[in-house]
């Protein structure tokens, strides 16, 4: 079986794991004691199997903000109000000026199993211009992998019964709508009051590799194999499969 198919099969065990803990069936929000217990039973499978976590990548537009953070090992967290899914930690039955309020206390950032996804590298890396970086996150510490989640996708949201008592939690932030399941997306996420002392500046110091699009500039490639230069990190150039609408790698390093 090739790797990729075996990553597939791993994600799909530990998105077991989530739903195990939290039931895609099941709308109605626990007690905050009841959603700590539930992340916590992902977070000890995660730690338990950290040796099968799939390879997650994430897609960049490879400016230079991002060439930056690729050179320093370091992903910057977006806010959650800044997420292109505007329902993201969204719950029924609550006003939704709360949920704005609680999304500028939760900090995120997304990867994903799938690097060869068409569409993802139209959306996420500027068209096939940017590039995508894969992690090895089995080499990441049990402090990081506290705050790494698969995302579960079902058809609804979550449900308040105490609308004015919602407090900002990663547990919100773990569910997403099935319209979003092809991104197959895994997060960190974390609280403001979690965040280091490095703020919203997260070490990342496990790239396995890194792949070039279609349109990636000789210029990203370049600076890019410049930042590389002397690691062990893999470097690929992305091509489309003869005949077919779908991408492949070829090695460059």
């Amino acid at each position: 079986m090739p790797k990729y198919y075996k990553y597939i099969a791993r994600d799909r065990q530990f998105r077991g794991a989530v739903d195990r803990a939290i039931s895609p069936a099941k709308t109605a929000l626990p007690s905050y004691t009841g959603k700590s217990d539930a992340l916590d039973r992902v977070t000890d499978y995660i730690k338990k199997h950290k040796n099968d976590l799939p390879i997650l990548y994430r897609y960049s537009s490879a400016d230079r903000c991002d060439l930056c953070n690729l050179g320093n090992h370091v992903v910057w967290l977006s806010s959650a109000n800044d997420m292109n899914d505007w329902l993201e930690g969204d719950v029924f039955h609550v006003d939704r000026s709360l949920i704005e309020r609680q999304q500028q206390e939760i900090f995120l950032k997304c990867f994903t199993i799938h690097p060869c996804r068409t569409v993802m590298w139209c959306q996420y890396a500027n068209n096939h211009c940017g590039i995508c970086v894969g992690y090895d996150f089995s080499k990441a510490d049990n402090a990081l992998l506290k705050h790494l989640f698969p995302v579960q996708y079902a058809r609804k949201r979550f449900t308040s019964v105490y609308p004015t008592k919602l407090v900002e939690n990663p547990y919100f932030y773990i569910r997403k709508g099935e319209q979003w399941e092809h991104e197959a997306e895994w997060r960190l996420i974390y609280t403001r009051k979690d965040l280091p002392t490095t703020g919203r500046i997260i070490g990342l110091d496990f790239i396995k590799e890194i792949r070039f699009g279609l349109r990636t500039s000789e210029e990203v490639k370049e600076k890019v194999k410049d930042i590389i230069h002397g690691t062990d990190i893999e470097l690929y150039q992305t091509t489309v499969r003869e005949g077919k609408f779908s991408l492949k790698k070829e090695r460059i390093l």
